[in-house]
């Protein structure tokens, strides 16, 4: 029981990062649209890790310049480590 647990909470979660835990959709309110994890990465400033950010867009792209543009929902996260 205790590994079908592990092997399916695995799935909820896209990537860790510095042990904070991202998952791969995100839903905006109750009845709004699901996010997709479009990215993320970790601020470094000299030696010293100060946060994890991370972008869900309704679909991934790679494009900035459309991310910036398009008038859409989408989440942006910091966890500061």
């Amino acid at each position: 029981m205790a590994a079908l647990t592990l092997l399916l909470s695995t799935w909820a979660f896209a990537s860790e990062i510095e042990g904070v835990k991202l998952p791969k959709r995100v839903q905006l309110g109750a009845a709004g649209p699901e996010l997709v994890l479009n990215g993320a990465g970790v601020r470094v400033r000299l030696i010293f890790k100060v946060y994890v950010a991370a972008l869900y867009l309704p679909e991934k792209t790679a494009d900035a310049e459309a991310i910036l543009r398009n008038d859409q929902p989408m989440r942006f996260t910091l966890n500061m480590l």
